[in-house]
């Protein structure tokens, strides 16, 4: 939710940020009392008893990347060539809260909120810096047989950065979905259907309906899936049609405990262009203190054709960091590669390399140094050149708690307000980089039977 002036709230009769500050924790206590009382007893009306888990986790994360101290804010990926303003040159903190129910180790509901300050030095209380989100998740799993060989799961709400066996287009973005599953034994059959993804990514994809079967053993997974896209045509969008089919094959197999391998090849197929195709393979490595990905994708011109939309708005016209559409600050730490980016690029036959590093090492006792490196090149076949993009983020932590640090740094990765997608723009010259992280993941708070 953003808040610009109190006339957004229910009641317009708000002078100060003290009664939104009021008004918005009346509801958030609404939302608790709901999910921790009413529903479970729904829930377990009819049955003798049910177990309830209620855990919270809580992660925060700020930086401020001191722009006042560069003179060059010149940049490799910019439309204009130069660093835009953005949160992040003004410590953008954010701070989510996320309860989860579970009920009798079968069903669960996810409620959190997001609070987010996106400019500390724009001033405490200047409400077109304050962000309000939520979200919502619903999960049911459980036996149709007694044995346990016939299982369904269903998943459905607000899926953030959902692991769906695709990296050549559904990957490293959040999107409003449903996922099912039929589990027999060793085969899963499964459907999945996601929401706009024009409004918050140029992509001008109306809806998706992907259909999959899928085999799996303990280190070998095959998925075959035929995806159904609706599209958005011209004078609104750039596709040829309406809809229009993909058929894939996703594939992977984990070596060791640390190391995985991954294959996925794709075709379009549209009604009034050639079968196009897509392809790739990853590799993934990680311990606890080093983790490395590389991917090479190819991407025939066809295969992309349409998917450049320009619809979203990150920024106001009035030039704040809130526009008709919302990035927010969590997705800002996530990886630079993502689908869009491709689609954006070029419309040409291509081939890219995807290559991350996260390494940390203890140095004394709680100071640690630390290197992330987040590497991308795209070479257009039908012009003969290529684009490297090249992001780093290089310093010193020090661990107040194991779950708690703060951190100083040099980098050249800044949030990019601009574009039709939610990435990132790369400076030339390093920042001088400050943050701070904490995370609590799922500590419990109570655990409880209810009788009916």
């Amino acid at each position: 939710m953003y808040v610009e002036n109190c006339h957004d709230l229910r009641s317009g009769s708000c002078h100060n940020f003290k009664n939104i500050l009021i008004f918005q924790m009346n509801h958030i206590r609404l939302i608790i009392l709901l999910t921790a009382n009413i529903i479970p007893f729904l829930i377990c009306f009819g049955q003798d008893s049910i177990k309830i888990e209620s855990l919270i986790s809580i992660e925060t994360e700020g930086q401020h990347n001191l722009a006042a101290l560069n003179r060059n804010f010149d940049c490799i990926n910019c439309i204009t060539g130069k660093i835009g303003d953005n949160p992040l040159h003004h410590l953008g903190i954010y701070t989510g809260i996320n309860h989860l129910l579970i009920f009798d180790n079968r069903y669960s509901l996810e409620t959190g909120l997001y609070l987010e300050e996106r400019s500390n030095s724009g001033g405490n209380n200047t409400l077109s810096n304050l962000v309000i989100f939520p979200k919502i998740l619903l999960t049911v799993g459980d036996s149709i047989t007694k044995n346990g060989s016939v299982e369904y799961f269903i998943k459905g709400g607000d899926l953030w950065n959902e692991e769906i066996g695709d990296f050549l287009r559904i990957y490293n973005i959040d999107y409003q979905g449903l996922i099912g599953e039929l589990r027999v034994k060793k085969l899963t059959f499964g459907f999945m259907t996601i929401g706009d993804l024009s409004r918050n990514i140029g992509l001008d994809l109306h809806q998706l309906y992907k259909f999959s079967t899928e085999y799996k053993t303990r280190r070998f997974s095959n998925k075959t899936s035929i995806t159904i896209n609706e599209l958005i045509t011209q004078p609104f969008g750039l596709h040829p049609t309406k809809s229009d089919f993909n058929i894939a094959n996703y594939s992977k197999y984990h070596l060791t405990k640390k190391t995985t391998i991954e294959g996925q090849f794709e075709m379009r197929l549209n009604e009034k262009s050639a079968p196009s195709y897509a392809s790739g393979v990853r590799i993934n490595y990680g311990q606890k203190k080093f983790k490395i990905i590389s991917v090479l994708r190819y991407y025939s011109g066809n295969f992309n054709l349409g998917y450049n939309g320009d619809g979203p708005r990150y920024f106001s016209a009035t030039g704040g960091y809130v526009g008709p559409q919302l990035y927010p600050l969590k997705n800002f730490y996530r990886d630079f590669s993502q689908w869009a980016l491709y689609t954006h690029e070029s419309n040409n036959d291509v081939l890219t390399l995807e290559l991350t590093l996260s390494w940390n090492k203890e140095i004394y006792k709680k100071l640690s140094g630390f290197c992330d490196f987040d590497i991308n090149y795209i070479y257009d076949f039908d012009n003969l050149n290529g684009k490297i993009f090249p992001i780093y983020n290089l310093g010193f932590r020090y661990n107040f708690l194991s779950v708690f640090n703060g951190r100083i740094s040099v980098t050249n990765k800044h949030m990019e307000l601009r574009g039709f997608y939610q990435t990132m723009s790369i400076s030339k010259m390093p920042f001088l980089s400050l943050g701070t992280y904490l995370k609590l993941d799922k500590l419990k708070l109570k655990t409880t039977y209810l009788k009916s």
